[in-house]
């Protein structure tokens, strides 16, 4: 019995310690002072067109005597109607997309316990975003913003920066009709009907008011001068 009381004390002076530990590194985590700069090319006021392309590029650093950034992850939306194409890849980090917007988790294993971005480390992560070739003629003229959010587990440290494009999407007014006649050929009795189905289509880069289709063309075509509309 003696033996087995000696083995349970043991056994408990082994466990709290190890408890102890572990608790500290979650209440000790301190302030760390991040930087963070964005910047797109081409940038307001040079302007972008449908199809074109823009580069973001994200440049963030981790600063302190005490600490790491614990945790980092950078996260960016792209604003509508930019499209995300690629995000540049690293070995300190790992990004991961959802439609037009990213993560990049910071991966260095750090003193502190966890992961992160070690203090006195810059990196650079580089995000091609483009416009659309249909985008609305309602963007001409529009600047976008977009921002980056910085987020760590260290308190009171998470930062944000942002860039800013300047869409040109001058107005085009264009439609498109079609003409089909059923039956394709007639023998030409009197009172025989043929039908002329007129389909109309806005093609313009933004919405329109109405669509006007005349039927026939000035001048009128020769042989709607011999049949009746009905």
């Amino acid at each position: 019995k003696a033996h087995a009381v000696v083995a349970t004390a043991v056994a408990v002076a082994l466990v709290v310690p190890t408890t102890g530990a572990m608790q500290a590194t979650a209440d000790d985590l301190v302030f760390a002072l991040i930087e963070v700069s964005k910047t797109a090319n081409p940038a307001a006021p040079d302007a972008l067109i449908p199809g074109e392309q823009v580069v973001f590029d994200i440049e963030v650093s981790c600063s302190s005597t005490q600490t790491d950034c614990i945790s980092m992850k950078i996260a960016d939306a792209m604003p509508v109607p930019l499209t995300l194409v690629s995000v540049s890849t690293g070995t300190n980090y790992t990004v991961a997309i959802t439609g037009n917007s990213f993560v990049a988790t910071f991966t260095t294993p750090l003193d502190e316990g966890g992961v992160g971005l070690p203090a006195g480390e810059l990196v650079g992560i580089q995000v091609v975003a483009a416009v659309p070739t249909n985008v609305d003629a309602t963007y001409n003229g529009v600047t976008l913003t977009n921002t980056a959010f910085v987020t760590v587990d260290n308190p009171d440290s998470n930062v944000q920066d942002d860039a800013q494009v300047l869409l040109s999407v001058p107005l085009d007014l264009e439609s498109t009709i079609g003409k089909t006649v059923t039956p394709a050929s007639v023998v030409g009795l009197p009172n025989t009907v043929v039908n002329f189905d007129l389909t109309a289509t806005n093609t313009s880069n933004t919405a329109v008011d109405q669509l006007i289709v005349e039927d026939p063309a000035e001048p009128a075509l020769a042989q709607l001068d011999i049949v009746d509309l009905v």
